[in-house]
């Protein structure tokens, strides 16, 4: 059976800033269940705590449970929902306008799995975690061929990761209430194609580095050259997804130096070279 970490999900709306949290699935399977529970314990472990509306029966954008708009009006706001699928994904989108509720300035929504399709045509557009659908049947093939040939195989769950998460407009929002950290995250965001460094930001935004540090570490979790670096590798991730730039340009693009030095960092965050990343995402 093949499942994937999910510390991505949560760490996606973290580095957005939310407080306030929730989960919608069918809490009657259990595989959903173990979805909720890794989602609301890593949460747990940054100290937040998770609301969860149980569903009993999958909802259809036509046919939105009143129970779904009263909990959504109930929920501290902003809040940043996860659900199990894109079905769900809609129908929270669907029932914020019917509560009056704004995507994603009141409500982000992200979906557990992406269908191109059903995500892009929601209004606002759904974000949605990108499976490894490639790599998943690889595995499965190989476990079942071990299988067949009488071989032992894994008793613990095989976890193969999710390439990374498409962000749409229900989940592009960035709420950070410290004025230089928001500037020195847009100058990261407008530059970090460009051999920038720290003392960059510095320039740009007149704080003693010390404080810059402590900005960062304290609201995201990390350093301002770990962030260059993050959103430098989501750019990359983006090109190899969505284009068919040879690596070495989409390096140069994302602002990294060489194609090696991006398939390093590519290995480590993601445990696949950028052209295995590329079938990976297209389905290949």
């Amino acid at each position: 059976m093949q499942r994937q970490r999910r510390g991505g999900r949560a760490r996606h709306f973290l580095d957005r800033g939310f407080k306030h949290f929730a989960y919608v699935g069918l809490q009657k399977l259990s595989y959903v269940r173990e979805h909720r529970e890794a989602f609301a314990k890593l949460l747990a472990e940054k100290g937040n705590t998770c609301s969860v509306l149980a569903l009993g029966d999958q909802p259809e954008v036509a046919d939105i449970p009143r129970p779904l708009v009263e909990w959504l009006e109930t929920l501290p706001k902003p809040v940043a929902v996860l659900t199990w699928n894109n079905s769900q994904g809609r129908a929270v989108i669907h029932a914020c306008r019917l509560a009056g509720l704004l995507v994603p300035e009141d409500v982000a929504v992200l979906s557990g799995n992406d269908d191109p399709l059903l995500c892009e045509c929601c209004l606002p557009q759904l974000s949605a975690i990108a499976m490894a659908t490639e790599q998943i049947g690889e595995t499965a093939a190989e476990l079942l061929q071990l299988l067949m040939q009488g071989k032992t195989v894994p008793k613990t769950p095989v976890l193969v990761p999710p390439i990374g998460i498409n962000t749409r407009q229900s989940t592009d929002a960035l709420l950070i209430q410290n004025p230089a950290l928001l500037q020195a995250l847009g100058y990261i965001r407008e530059h970090a194609t460009e051999p920038i460094q720290v003392d960059d930001i510095l320039k740009a935004v007149p704080i003693a580095r010390r404080s810059l540090e402590r900005f960062f570490q304290e609201n995201l979790g990390r350093s301002p050259a770990e962030e260059i670096r993050r959103v430098r590798l989501e750019r990359a991730k983006h090109l190899l997804a969505t284009t068919d730039l040879p690596i070495p340009k989409v390096a140069q693009a994302s602002g990294f130096g060489t194609g090696e030095y991006l398939a390093t960092l590519m290995r480590r965050a993601v445990g696949m070279t950028p052209l295995k990343y590329r079938a990976a995402a297209r389905g290949h």
